[in-house]
Formats: structure tokens, sequence, C-alpha cells
């Protein structure tokens, strides 16, 4: 074989695509899980799990799953807490403030029910500890929604998220723009 820069040009072009394709699938991956761990919020919310099977719901959902799952991560029982807690924030939320709905993306088509909320586009384009360190910071939709842009227009890692959340940026920046 006889590689000359034409074939030396296609491979690289390949291998670029080959890396973008892969970026691309774990985007959607992370979107499918995280729309997943919204529905487990919703279902605890929605189902007002504690009051109808007990405080310890769950606890015990959570260890149910380990053991039909035990290959799978993120059935802890803090982790299936945070998607309740998820949720709630969103719901809460955009029960306070609907035109905020706009920038999530939200019309009336987006809600199934008034009790239900599907997850927001916007919200499968970061990770899931982003998510977990902005409901447990955030006061408001405005301040989470700045800090969701800023992570999926700036690629921020985690521990810059929780700098800039320790650092309140958005009350020094964001409330100015």
């Amino acid at each position: 074989m006889i590689a000359d820069s034409e074939y030396i040009q296609w491979l690289s072009d390949v291998k670029k695509r080959f890396r973008q394709s892969q970026g691309r699938a774990l985007v959607k991956v992370n979107a499918e899980m995280l729309d997943f761990y919204w529905g487990i919020g919703r279902d605890l919310v929605m189902l007002k799990a504690e009051a109808r099977w007990g405080d310890g719901v769950v606890k015990q959902f959570a260890f149910d799953m380990r053991e039909a799952f035990p290959e799978a991560s993120g059935f802890s029982y803090s982790n299936v807490k945070y998607m309740k807690q998820w949720y709630s924030f969103y719901f809460e939320q955009l029960a306070k403030s609907h035109q905020v709905g706009d920038q999530l993306g939200i019309t009336s088509k987006s809600h199934q029910t008034d009790d239900q909320l599907e997850m927001p586009e916007v919200l499968g384009k970061i990770p899931w500890k982003h998510h977990v360190h902005i409901v447990s910071k955030c006061q408001t939709l405005e301040e989470a929604l700045f800090y969701i842009n800023k992570i999926a227009s700036e690629g921020w890692s985690r521990s810059v998220l929780e700098h800039q959340l320790a650092s309140k940026l958005y009350e020094n920046q964001g409330k100015a723009i």
C-alpha cells in the first residue's frame, strides 16, 4: 500500500469524524440518563411517595434498584434523593415564574398535565453531577439557568462550577447581564 498525502488527509478526516461521533453519542447517552433520572424524581414527587409508602421509601427504592441492577451505577440513596430534589427544584421554580419557562424551552405543550413537567431539553446538555451542585446551591431558576448556560457554552468542569458557585459568580456577574 502506498500512503500518499491524499490517503493521509482522508484518514485524518475519518479520525476526526469518529471522535466527533463519539462525543455526540456521549451527549445523547447523558441526555437519556438524565431524562430517566428526571422521571424517577417526577414519580417520587407526583406519587407523593413518602406520604404514601413512608419515610423510608427513597432508601428502599434505591436498595431495590441496586439489587435489580447491580452492574448499574446511579442508584445510591443520596443520588435518588438528588433526583427528587432536581425535579422538585424546577417544578417549584417554574410554578413561581412562568416567563422563565421560555428560556428553558418550556411551553404549554411541554406539560403533560398541570402536575407534571417533562425534562427541558437544555438540562440534557450538562452532566448529572453538575445538576446536583446547581440544585444544591442555586436559589432561583434564573440563577440555575445562568450556570447551565455557562457550563454548556464554556464547557466548565465540575470543579470550575463548584468554584464559580462558591464565588457567587451569578450574583457578581449574572444579574448585571
